[in-house]
């Protein structure tokens, strides 16, 4: 299905918006390719774009094809585009489909967290308020992208492109009902921008997100990080104030006040976001 460059391009033939959908910025996050096996095997979205286009992007490409987050460094830290990441293979994948994303009206990046989390989305700068009407999920995380260490692919967009509206969705992938709810989400956001007109594939109860903004971001000093505070750490914990939240090699991190915690996580390199702490919007 993606066997070549990673990117299906779908044109209605009308004027409208052109909409794009990433999965895989992280290789190993594979949702984003079960919702694209399903819109083009199971729901025919080729026949079904009514107006603008659709582009369909597998972001890091050899990443997914071996299952690793990334092979060189994040895809979804490197859009700076920095001269020292050039032999890096994710600096020459962002130089593949930058001409296509940067082009998008909507851009939506589908990601799935590592450890147990409800549905949550992230808008990112300016976002029709409006649209969060389309998505089923329990939270909105407001400003988490101006806490992470490198640029990611929605403010690279975004920058270049200032009329384009981008966003992430993220949640933990281990039942057929996250593809579901995921499905339908993507489906009810082609709706509400109008490439699409129909029914959404799944009956699902849909809820009023709870709205958090990202106070601060934890980063790993080294590979030794172990979360004390519950063990089965997760997004959107309560976490009381003096609680030893975890050890970062020979340094212990206590919670300096009540907080709710998102993605807490183990690192993969030194200097990544291990967890956010969120006050309510």
């Amino acid at each position: 299905m993606f066997q070549d460059k990673g990117i299906i391009e779908i044109k209605s033939g009308n004027d409208g918006k052109i909409v794009t959908l990433v999965a895989c910025t992280h290789g190993d996050e594979l949702i984003g390719d079960v919702v694209f096996k399903f819109l083009l095997n199971d729901f025919n979205i080729k026949e079904k774009i009514k107006k603008g286009s659709l582009n369909l992007v597998i972001g890091n490409l050899e990443g997914f094809k071996i299952g690793k987050k990334y092979i060189d460094k994040d895809f979804n830290r490197i859009w700076e585009l920095k001269e020292e990441d050039k032999e890096k293979y994710e600096y020459k994948r962002a130089n593949e489909i930058k001409d296509i994303i940067i082009k998008s009206d909507f851009l939506f990046d589908l990601h799935s967290t590592t450890n147990p989390s409800p549905f949550f989305l992230i808008p990112n700068g300016k976002f029709e308020k409006s649209y969060l009407e389309s998505f089923n999920c329990e939270y909105v995380v407001e400003d988490i992208l101006n806490f992470l260490h490198g640029k990611p692919l929605v403010s690279y967009v975004s920058d270049n492109n200032e009329k384009s509206e981008t966003m992430v969705m993220e949640c933990f992938w281990e039942r057929k009902e996250e593809e579901k709810i995921y499905i339908n989400n993507v489906i009810n956001y082609l709706n509400k921008i109008g490439i699409i007109e129909e029914k959404l594939p799944f009956e699902i109860e849909k809820q009023k997100p709870t709205i958090f903004k990202v106070k601060k971001a934890i980063h790993a000093k080294s590979m030794d990080v172990v979360f004390k505070y519950s063990e089965n750490p997760k997004s959107f914990d309560f976490v009381k104030t003096g609680e030893l939240v975890f050890t970062d090699g020979n340094e212990s991190y206590f919670a300096e006040n009540d907080f709710t915690i998102l993605m807490p996580t183990k690192p993969r390199y030194i200097g990544e976001e291990i967890m956010y702490i969120l006050e309510k919007a």
